[in-house]
């Protein structure tokens, strides 16, 4: 799927001054965030958050490029968002990690779920794979879309979900971070 096709898709299910929740680490979509960061120095919306626990990826949002079009809530600060929240562009919970998928839910109504995940089996389950956090418990709860990976590894549990919930997917065949 060519770059302005993705950004098409996955933002027709952002809303304005809507919330976006990513999982930790290896479940971040990185394409999906790509394109979401893209339409936010287009200014093609506004008032969005995006709450994520850990996040390892460096992104220009962190620093407060698009201002309040695009502004990121973390759970947990990480050697990337604590400068950033040090100088005051992006929010901080405090939490207990058995709290974050509570946190999130009030703070965030009807969000958008955007997640990395393993393909789908021939039942029609994607595996949210080693990302099995706090977004598997809005499984059922909340829209997704997913960027399937053939490099994640299918695993099981209650991080399964079936097809028919998720509103879009496209596959981005990328290597998985390490974290020393």
């Amino acid at each position: 799927m060519n770059p302005s096709q993705l950004s098409s898709d996955v933002l027709s299910h952002v809303r304005p001054h809507g919330h976006v929740i990513v999982p930790l680490g290896n479940g971040e979509p990185v394409a999906l965030l790509d394109a979401i960061e893209h339409a936010a120095a287009e200014g093609a919306i506004d008032g969005v958050s995006v709450h994520q626990m850990h996040a390892l990826r460096d992104r220009r949002y962190l620093h407060g490029e698009f201002g309040n079009r695009l502004r990121h809530v973390s759970y947990f600060l990480s050697h990337v968002t604590r400068p950033c929240f040090q100088a005051g562009t992006v929010d901080l919970v405090p939490n207990h990690f058995s709290e974050v998928y509570e946190h999130m839910r009030r703070r965030a109504p009807d969000p958008l779920v955007i997640a990395c995940a393993a393909p789908p089996d021939r039942h029609g389950y994607f595996s949210l794979g080693v990302s099995a956090d706090y977004t598997s418990s809005f499984i059922g709860r909340a829209r997704f879309f997913l960027e399937v990976n053939p490099q994640m590894p299918r695993t099981f549990g209650r991080n399964q979900i079936h097809i028919s919930q998720v509103e879009g997917w496209f596959e981005n065949d990328q290597p998985l971070i390490d974290v020393a």
